[in-house]
Parts: structure tokens; sequence; C-alpha cells
């Protein structure tokens, strides 16, 4: 006797199955065999249940994967809201200033209380449509990450044509390009040939009218515009850390700390009476002369012999740091490590450790926006193995192939 299909339970069931395989299921829910078996009007087993994260997983696993990596992960092959199967961003700090670094003249290094990872698609620039009446900023101070090489910055603009002048900086405010046009009614365009890497946008424009559709892409031509589609996800830390990585699966690796030199003990070195040193310290790594950072010593991979005044280095050997400043040795002619430790207080250096520290931190999914997909962190560069969709892996692949 032939089995009656209920078609209305078969249809609600098999629109779920396509949001899985559209990576929208619903991990809270489940299938339960006796909704199949009553759909079907089969008699199995309705002890057990399949839960849709694991019929999810199980559609996870038959897509291709990738990778992408870099200051900013981007790839073309994303599959459609689907969780990237790993993300791991390193953390390194970052020092700022200008001249000469010294005692008198220091650095600011700073480090990371939390990890801000940034997915977005094709168009890299938030910046909402905007009506002026001329003389002003369209544009202003808007952080789009950008490598270096071309972009294209375009926009539709209704009104009074005039001037305009476009710059791109680098993370520390320098202009890294500038270019003049004349905004018209209509379609506007800039390319943008960036020789290193640009984080900052500003637009000033004399042109009286309506600025919409704001996109910023990367390549050298002009595509058709879509909407800012930008999500961040952020992973505290639990502390400051100046170097080091973590993922979206909740580890945090720490592998270098701060310390203020005050707060060392020093010796005198019996070769040079300017040259002072700590002790071995067994939490320094003692790989390598430079693997540390100074906020008023530059370091200095040379010879100790020839290390110069005001500047540091490491010895490998042993995890010593040597820093080198006459004004301790012509200050007071009888001078003590003491006298050093009292006039580096409050200078500080960023050392790798001998055992890096691995902490749990809150993880997070990161799902992918269908096609493409522009990844980066806040900490560093960033490496991503995602799930592509296969449609567009095939096109990639038969694409790359076609180039040789």
């Amino acid at each position: 006797m032939a089995k009656i299909v209920d078609e209305n339970a078969l249809s609600a069931i098999a629109s779920d199955i396509k949001n899985a395989l559209s990576g929208k299921a619903d991990s809270n829910d489940v299938y339960s065999k006796t909704e199949i078996d009553n759909a079907l009007e089969l008699k199995a087993d309705k002890s057990d249940t399949y839960t849709k994260g694991e019929v999810d997983n199980e559609v996870y696993n038959v897509l291709p994967t990738d990778t992408a990596s870099g200051a900013i992960a981007h790839f073309t092959d994303g599959a459609d809201n689907i969780p990237v199967k790993s993300l791991v961003s390193q953390i390194v700090a970052v020092e700022s200033g200008s001249g000469t670094k010294s005692p008198s003249n220091p650095y600011t290094i700073s480090g990371f209380a939390n990890g801000v990872v940034t997915r977005c698609g094709k168009n890299l620039l938030n910046n909402p449509d905007t009506t002026t009446t001329g003389g002003s900023y369209v544009i202003n101070n808007v952080n789009v990450p950008m490598l270096a090489g071309y972009y294209v910055l375009s926009f539709e603009f209704s009104g009074t044509s005039n001037s305009s002048s476009l710059r791109i900086d680098d993370e520390n405010g320098t202009a890294i390009f500038t270019t003049t046009k004349t905004i018209t009614s209509g379609h506007n365009e800039y390319l943008i040939n960036l020789p290193s890497k640009g984080s900052f946008v500003k637009l000033f424009s004399n042109a009286v009218g309506t600025y919409t559709n704001f996109q910023i892409e990367k390549g050298n031509q002009f595509t058709s515009f879509e909407a800012y589609n930008g999500n961040t996800y952020t992973f505290a830390f639990g502390q400051t850390v100046y170097g080091g990585h973590f993922d979206n699966k909740g580890n945090l690796v720490v592998t270098h700390s701060i310390v203020d030199l005050g707060t060392l003990n020093w010796v005198k070195d019996t070769n040079r009476t300017d040259l002072f040193r700590t002790p071995s310290l067994d939490r320094i790594k003692a790989n390598g002369n430079t693997n540390y950072i100074c906020d008023s010593y530059p370091v200095v991979n040379v010879s100790l012999s020839s290390l110069p005044d005001k500047s540091t280095r490491g010895y490998p050997s042993y995890g010593y740091i040597y820093m080198c400043d006459s004004t301790y040795h012509t200050a007071w002619e009888n001078n003590t490590p003491d006298d050093f430790k009292t006039g580096v207080n409050g200078i500080y250096i960023v050392y790798e450790l001998a055992n890096p520290i691995t902490l749990a931190i809150t993880g997070q999914d990161i799902p992918t926006l269908l096609g493409e997909n522009n990844i980066f962190s806040n900490c560093g560069d960033v490496e991503v193995d995602y799930h592509a969709d296969i449609g567009l892996y095939i096109d990639k692949k038969i694409s790359s192939l076609a180039q040789g």
C-alpha cells in the first residue's frame, strides 16, 4: 500500500533545510524524528533528535574552504552568512612619535585592551549621505583601511559644480595621497593610488548640493554601488596586551609585556662607564638583540663596544638589556647603578616573554557575506580560514587556471 505524504509538513521541513544550506538555521530548534516520521508516515525511533546546529555543521563540512591573510583579509567567494572556520589576529604594540627618540623626546607605546575585528563587503567606506552649502568636509577623517595600491572613491552628486580636494592620511595623520577635482552633477569618481597603507579619508568640497552613495572599493575600476555592509566584533582581553595573538574561538596568547626601567635592578658594565645592564631576567626571551622596543632609547643592533650614546640593545644569550647613556657618567663622577635606576624611572620597554601566557577570552562567530569580504583587526594582521560559496569558489579556480 502506498504511503500518503503530508505535503504541508514536508514543505515546512524542506524550507528549514534550505535555510540550513544557506547558513541561516536556528541552532536553538531541532528536527524531531517524530516530525519526519509523521510527514512520511514512517515508524522510526522517536527517542532521538537532530539539532539544526548538527545539520548546519554537516553542511559546513561539505563546503570548500580557503584562506586569506594580511593587514586586510580580502576574498571574493565567501559563503552567505556562514561563520568563518577560524580567525587569528596578531597583536602588535604601536609606537607613535616624531623626531629623534630620547629621554627628553619619548615616543608613546600603545597596547590593546580589546581586539576589534571588522567584516565588511566590497564597500570600505561607511559615510552617510549629506547635503552641504559648500566649503566643508563631506568625508571628514573617516577611518578606511587601505593597503598600497589602487582604490576608487565614488559617489553621486546633485547640485552646483565646484572644486574639491581629496586627502588620504596614514595612521599617524601624515598625508600620503592628495588630488583635486571638480565635482559635477551625476556620478563622480576619484582614482586613488596609495604608496603605502592608508587609514583616514578627507574630502573637502566647495560644491553646494546633495551627496549620496559613497563608496571606496579595491581596484582601479568603478563597479556598481553597494551600500556599506559592515559589522564589528569586540574581543575583551581583560588587560592591556602589547604583543601576541588572539582568535575568534576564545584563545588569547600574550607574548610581550611592558616594564618601567626604574623598577629593574641595574649593574655597571666593567668595560664602559656609560653602559648599564640589567642582570639576566628569565622573563625576557633571550633570542635576539632587538626583540623589544623602548619609548626613549632607540634599539640598535651593534656590538656593545660600538653602542652609541642614548641607545639600547639586548644580549641574545642571557636576556640582558643594555642601556648606554653618558649623562650618568658625566653628571656624577662616582655614579652608581642607583643613579641610573632613578634617572630612567618612567621610561618603558616592551619586551618578549621567555614563556608566552595563554588565556581564555570570550569567542564569537564571524559570519561571511556572500561574495566579496574584507576582514581586518585593530591589533595587527589577520589570517582567516573561511567557507566558500561553491559556485563562486569554482569560478575563482577556473579564472585562476585561465590566467595561468
